[in-house]
């Protein structure tokens, strides 16, 4: 869904500041061009709490989700875990995520997360291990801001606009997102969400585009990509 060409000047304005900006931040760690979530964390204020409306991170909620993928069952459990981890100097929410195929753990991943004064929730890192051989391996698209060429991206926005683009960069690759919808009904075995957010993850991309659902005070309810799906099927 395009946005208006009001909205289009002001993010292409967003674009030029950001990528100058972004020079400055976290000492060597050089964007892309022209990458509007580049937006330097320097001189913002962070908050102890993370209650974006859609993505609130309270520590020990676990939720699952449960669907299938290429016809196979998929489960995932989420966590918000205890305290709080340093990244690049900023106390960062983590969340993990272990991901199982037919019951067997084929990835565990923890991705740190941080709110600031604004609303704006950025996203400072996602470390992930996968299955090979029976042992779990740090997959190579694994990022920390800190290290290498990543650096930190406001993941959800603080306002999240119809037609609003963001993107990420962990490094090696970019993910782009697109606000598709703010007024979706979600219906889950968990009971039926209204105002859902509807995120477009890589929509061009026909091997890597996802659908994701997140309730307001909830987080993540439904997920769909090119391989399968999953939806909430508990949370506590």
């Amino acid at each position: 869904m395009k946005s208006t060409s009001h909205a289009s000047a002001r993010r292409r304005h967003a674009i030029a500041l950001v990528a100058s900006l972004a020079m400055v931040a976290f000492g060597s760690c050089t964007p892309p061009a022209a990458t509007p979530s580049a937006v330097t964390a320097r001189g913002r204020t962070f908050v102890d709490e993370l209650n974006h409306r859609w993505f609130p991170l309270e520590p020990r909620t676990v939720s699952v989700l449960e669907g299938e993928e290429s016809l196979v069952h998929r489960l995932e459990v989420e966590r918000v875990l205890p305290g709080t981890v340093q990244v690049a100097g900023i106390d960062c929410h983590a969340l993990r995520k272990d991901v199982y195929l037919d019951d067997g753990l084929v990835e565990t991943s923890t991705e740190y997360y941080a709110q600031d004064s604004e609303g704006n929730v950025w996203k400072f890192g996602e470390e992930s291990l996968e299955a090979h051989q029976g042992q779990l391996l740090r997959s190579e698209d694994s990022w920390r801001v800190g290290s290498g060429a990543a650096y930190p991206w406001i993941a959800f926005p603080a306002e999240m606009r119809i037609g609003d683009e963001f993107e990420g960069y962990n490094g090696i690759s970019t993910d782009l997102f697109v606000v598709a919808a703010t007024d979706v009904l979600a219906q889950t075995p968990m009971g039926t969400f209204g105002a859902c957010l509807r995120l477009l993850e890589n929509p061009d991309d026909p091997e890597d585009r996802d659908i994701l659902l997140y309730a307001p005070g909830v987080g993540r309810v439904g997920e769909t990509s090119t391989r399968g799906r999953v939806t909430l099927v508990d949370r506590r």
